[in-house]
């Protein structure tokens, strides 16, 4: 298994769910009070956009399908009513980024910020996983 960049938090924010293409693969992705779950974004029924449909929030999130109104467990990707009937889903990471300063320190070790001529952002990507029971 490898990891794929999709969407920023920001592209998804809380109680959001969006279609997105990875690869030529349609997914649905959801921000469920700040935990995103993936699933294929085709409706099995008749190939509506699950990433299209609505959130609802029960003990477990479910979305309906916009065309329909069939609905699955975001979590399980289980169908609600039909047993048989389930959408792929996937685990999911959230890349937390952290800036950090780089300088050039003066001839004597205390910088004076005012006066230092290279100060400069730099973004450090770092993966924090969520845990394996979410």
């Amino acid at each position: 298994m490898r990891w794929v960049d999709t969407v920023t938090t920001e592209q998804c924010p809380d109680g959001a769910i969006i279609e997105h293409v990875v690869e030529g693969n349609v997914l649905a992705i959801a921000n469920v009070t700040g935990i995103f779950r993936v699933t294929d974004g085709i409706c099995p029924h008749q190939g509506g956009s699950i990433g299209k449909g609505t959130l609802h929030r029960y003990e477990t999130c479910v979305v309906r399908c916009p065309w329909h109104g069939w609905e699955y467990d975001l979590q399980t990707g289980q169908h609600q009513t039909i047993p048989a009937v389930a959408l792929k889903t996937y685990q999911s990471r959230i890349r937390v980024v952290h800036f950090l300063l780089e300088y050039a320190a003066s001839q004597s070790q205390n910088v004076d910020i005012e006066t230092s001529q290279n100060i400069r952002f730099d973004v450090h990507k770092l993966w924090e996983e969520q845990p394996s029971f979410l």
